[in-house]
This record gives C-alpha cells, structure tokens and sequence, in this order.
C-alpha cells in the first residue's frame, strides 16, 4: 500500500492555511470539501467512519505490522514517527482525513485521504492498509471501491490518485482492479534505505 510521504507542517492564517511539504510552500484557500459523505456510509457490510482517539492502537498495529512496513518499505521507527506526526494534523487540518473501515462493528482498515494535494480537485489516498487478521479476504477491494462510490458524489472533485512501489504487487492489483492507470514513474529511495520505482496511479472520477 502507498507509503508515508514525506512530514508536511501545517499552519492556518484567517482564511488560508499553509501546506510546507518537502521545502515547497503552498497556500490554499479553504478547499469547501465535504468530508462528512464519508461518515457513517455503509455499503456492502462496510462502513466508513472518522477515527477517533481510541482507533489508535488498531491504527498503529496496522501500520507498523511487520507485513505492511515490507510491503511499504518502512522501517517501524520511520513508520510510527509518520504515523504519530500525522495522527493529529488529520484532526485539525482541512486538507486531511484519518478513516476507518468496519465490518460488523470491528475495524478491518484505516485510510488516510488528503485533498486538494498534490493536485488542484484531486483526491488523494495518502495510505491504505487493511488489519493483517483481514487481508486476503477482499476487504481492500471492498475498501476502495466503497471509497470511489463516495468520493463520486464529491462537488468539484474530478481525479483520484495515489502512489505506491513497482515491487508492491497487491497494492498494484487492487488499484488496477478499481479502474486506476499509472499516468508517472520515477526513481525512489525507500525509507529503509532500498532503491525502488515509485508510481503515481490516478483514475478520473466523472
């Protein structure tokens, strides 16, 4: 699933908020995003719901799982350093949102959703990953494709994108199952000090 980017600090001024990510400044204007469509949605025994406080012990046995740090190329300090940074940032800024995805009132994965980085009306996933006693069952499917329905109905949102790893084969499946198509391709060092080939996959969402 796609990795951690890299820290972003956030600041907000009156009716503008500051984005600082890789030594690059943007400020935006409120992005008048609903990010309410995806609380409380429920479809095909999934339901999406904001997290809370209390998710994050399931939240960070998740993205520190040895399994998901392999497949992200994460090593578990770098991996619980992103996770603890971001956790609060997605309470306060306007851009990011930490969600939960339940079946049968048990939480079966977390996805992180930004918007409008890095690209004017896109959404986009900056992680996924579904709780390892869940995977292999169809839930990441389930995930996104419950995901995509939502983020349809979105006023003004046109693409949907992500990154994730050429060797990270069943992150590549599911985003090619769910109609995305990699539109970039560059070189990356991985967090644990690997060399690999980052994509970029986006799919249009009207």
């Amino acid at each position: 699933m796609p990795g951690m980017a890299k820290e972003t600090l956030f600041t907000r001024s009156g009716d503008t908020f500051d984005i600082v990510s890789g030594g690059y400044r943007v400020t935006l204007e409120p992005t008048g995003i609903d990010w309410d469509v995806f609380d409380g949605v429920v479809k095909n025994g999934l339901r999406l719901r904001f997290a809370t406080g209390v998710d994050f012990p399931f939240v960070h046995a998740t993205v520190c799982h040895p399994g998901t740090l392999a497949a992200s190329h994460d090593t578990l300090e770098t991996a619980a350093e992103a996770l603890n940074g971001r956790w609060a940032e997605g309470f306060r800024a306007p851009d990011l949102r930490h969600i939960i995805a339940e079946a049968s009132g048990r939480p079966v994965g977390y996805f992180r959703l930004a918007y409008p980085l890095p690209w004017p009306r896109s959404l986009w996933l900056t992680y996924l990953a579904v709780a390892p006693e869940f995977r292999d069952q169809g839930w990441g499917s389930g995930i996104m494709r419950l995901l995509l329905s939502v983020a349809a109905t979105l006023e003004g949102v046109e693409k949907f994108g992500m990154h994730t790893m050429a060797d990270n084969t069943g992150a590549m499946r599911l985003y090619q199952s769910t109609g995305f198509r990699i539109i970039k391709r560059e070189p990356w060092v991985n967090h644990d000090g690997t060399s690999s080939e980052r994509l970029t996959y986006c799919r249009s969402l009207r």
